[in-house]
């Protein structure tokens, strides 16, 4: 519940705002605009950002208000397997940590591409290729799964493992962002 707004609604942002600055011509505009280029990219960063945590507070509010409402609804609909259990901190912190890693791996591959050619140069498909990748990882792994969430049912571990997935995360986005600036420096308009 968390995961799906939160991996969803980020990737359509960068997408609707990379599209829609090629397709209305907004890039060689924004460079008579009083910004650095610089600036330029800050900003594209932090408007990710911003999605991303707003997102974030979304699945947190939507698993919240599932919480709520799944012993109300147990003796009217029969709930799934996966329906939720009652709230649980640590899980929740290591979903968030989670979504994070993995949304800055992504939006760290394609933005520093978006910003050297732009939106309507890189192949659409190049969005999924990241995704694709998370994914072969993810059912690589998928035989250990059992056994590494074993080790979050310690809420000490599972902070510690979450603290770390955020320490990449950030250090992603910040290799990413440093990345991209360069290259945008690069770019012709």
């Amino acid at each position: 519940m968390v995961a799906f707004p939160t991996l969803i609604m980020p990737l359509s942002s960068l997408q609707l705002l990379m599209y829609a600055d090629g397709r209305k011509d907004w890039e060689g505009f924004r460079l008579v605009l009083p910004l650095t280029r610089h600036a330029v990219v800050a900003g594209r960063y932090a408007t990710l950002a911003v999605v991303v945590v707003a997102t974030l507070v979304l699945g947190i509010a939507i698993y919240g208000v599932a919480c709520l409402l799944a012993p109300l609804l147990t003796g009217i609909v029969r709930l799934a397997p996966a329906s939720p259990a009652p709230f649980d901190g640590t899980i929740l912190l290591a979903v968030f940590a989670a979504c994070c890693l993995l949304l800055s791996f992504v939006l760290s591959v394609v933005l520093p591409l978006f910003m050297r050619m732009g939106a309507l140069k890189v192949p659409p498909l190049v969005v999924a290729i990241p995704i694709l990748v998370v994914m072969l990882a993810f059912n690589a792994v998928m035989p250990y799964l059992r056994e590494w969430m074993a080790l979050l049912n310690n809420p000490g571990q599972t902070v510690l493992f979450s603290g770390i997935a955020l320490a990449v995360a950030l250090g992603l986005y910040a290799v990413s962002a440093a990345v991209s600036m360069k290259l945008y420096l690069t770019r012709d308009f």
